[in-house]
């Protein structure tokens, strides 16, 4: 939903400085702008809102806390430092957002994240996930969900 330009939210003027975002400007990273409502406008969100914070806080921070770029790991888009850096500060829970270190829930939560993020990768999001369905080989995806 994210993707769609009419839905980002544009950072409120109480909330600003927002990631580097400030008062009147548009989110357009799909991941900060969900975080972004969940962080400060949850009840525009309904299917959240209602969320037991157990379960609201792994989602959290999936969407905003890793920091893990999952395309360059896959596609060997960068080196190996920059790839790897944020997700182990966070696996050692020394990623400046907690203390606590990501959670086995929680980085399996950021996988299927990972797969729905793949699935709406074509620039059209309202005709459905035709790169997850029609464009990666069934063994691959299958390999995925098995590990």
């Amino acid at each position: 939903v994210m993707k769609i330009n009419v839905l980002l939210p544009t950072v409120q003027k109480l909330d600003s400085p927002y990631r580097g975002h400030s008062a009147n400007e548009t989110i357009a990273d799909h991941d900060v702008a969900i975080s972004y409502l969940i962080e400060r406008h949850l009840k525009l969100l309904p299917s959240l809102c209602n969320l037991e914070p157990s379960v609201l806080q792994p989602a959290q921070t999936v969407l905003g806390g890793l920091s893990f770029n999952m395309g360059w790991f896959v596609q060997a888009e960068g080196p190996p430092g920059a790839v790897f850096r944020s997700i182990r500060k966070n696996l050692h829970g020394q990623s400046g957002r907690t203390d606590k270190p990501t959670s086995r829930k929680e980085l399996s939560l950021y996988l299927i994240h990972w797969l729905t993020d793949l699935a709406g990768a074509e620039p059209a999001p309202l005709k459905g996930c035709l790169k997850l369905t029609c464009r990666l080989p069934l063994h691959v995806f299958t390999t995925f969900l098995n590990s």
